[in-house]
């Protein structure tokens, strides 16, 4: 809140400049990462909520999640935070796509991930989340009813991910998503990346590596 002083001119003044300042971040901000839907809080945030802040260069932002984790931003790309739930399954966390998509729902059974049908030939995603569905595939060794012994991911992957851990399917003409179940903070999170049918290549696979390579976890999470 910026009061404003009629006492003297000066007061006047420094409302003003704080004012033009003031619209001059909102700029900034929404050119450092295209848009963001969610709650946003300015500072250190608010505890339970997601929010973002600039980088000190000024390209890019941080996303900082209210599960504890923190990514870099690329200019000019989107962040939705979102929470979806179906089939006593919920998924919290947020989408980050070089292009503007609604927030992904959940399909119990599945990871949570963009929608395929309308991501573009060259639209990338990324989804991290919690996801507490019990017909996900976790890490570790796993038993079917007539003995078989099988594994979707041996055990869980630690910060900093290597792009190359991800675990990579495909589709005839259509996207590539790659899926990792990773821990940050002692908090499982599932992990997706999405490239449209014309999207993977190394213009677009760089930056991706690059925001998983230096994900990291919140000072006040990683003291828990």
């Amino acid at each position: 809140m910026i009061t404003l002083s009629t006492s003297s001119t000066g007061g006047l003044q420094t409302a003003t400049r704080s004012c033009r300042s003031l619209r001059r971040w909102r700029r900034t901000s929404r050119l450092l990462a295209g848009t963001y839907s969610g709650p946003t809080q300015g500072g250190n945030g608010s505890p339970g909520h997601s929010y973002l802040t600039p980088l000190a260069d000024g390209h890019g932002s941080v996303y900082h999640d209210t599960a504890g984790w923190l990514i870099d931003i690329p200019p000019g790309w989107h962040v939705v935070s979102f929470r979806s739930s179906k089939g006593g399954a919920t998924a919290v966390g947020a989408q980050i796509s070089n292009v503007a998509l609604p927030a992904p729902t959940i399909m119990p059974g599945f990871p949570i991930q963009s929608n395929g049908e309308i991501l573009p030939a060259r639209g990338v995603s990324v989804v991290i989340a919690t996801d507490d569905d019990p017909k996900l595939c976790r890490p570790g060794l796993h038993r079917s009813r007539n003995g078989v012994v099988s594994s979707c991911q041996r055990s869980y992957a630690l910060l900093p991910i290597s792009f190359r851990e991800l675990i990579w399917g495909s589709s005839p003409g259509g996207p590539v998503m790659g899926s990792l179940w990773l821990k940050a903070g002692g908090r499982a999170l599932s992990l997706t990346a999405k490239f449209g049918a014309s999207a993977y290549s190394d213009r677009r696979i760089n930056p991706v590596s690059k925001m998983l390579a230096i994900m990291k976890i919140a000072r006040s999470s990683a003291r828990r």
